[in-house]
């Protein structure tokens, strides 16, 4: 798998570099190294044993791997309006108005 361009690091959600994934020592692929950006859709295909779950479980922590590593990038969350971190502003009840927002109003 290779794509050509290369996103800026700020856009970047996961990193492989040289990940193998394998049991026991033994590989069930070639090295991986592969970048996916923020919003950018992927399908994950192929036979029976070739390491799709092991890549997950690997992700997930559940399987260390073999060599290489990765690497998540989080995003700062991104509020509804201005503000919506402070003063008791529940973000989940964000309107068009502020006000709708306060922690202290009923549910």
């Amino acid at each position: 798998m290779h794509f050509t361009d290369t996103p800026d690091s700020g856009q970047i959600g996961l990193q492989l570099k040289r990940l193998m994934l394998g049991y026991d020592g033994v590989p069930l692929l070639p090295p991986i190294t592969q970048t996916v950006s923020f919003g950018q859709r992927v399908a994950l295909v192929g036979p029976n044993g070739i390491g799709k779950t092991t890549l997950f479980k690997t992700l997930l922590g559940e399987t260390p791997p073999l060599e290489g590593g990765f690497r998540f990038q989080r995003r700062a969350a991104r509020l509804p309006f201005p503000g919506a971190g402070n003063a008791g502003l529940r973000p989940d009840r964000a309107g068009d108005d502020p006000a709708d927002a306060r922690a202290d109003q009923p549910d």
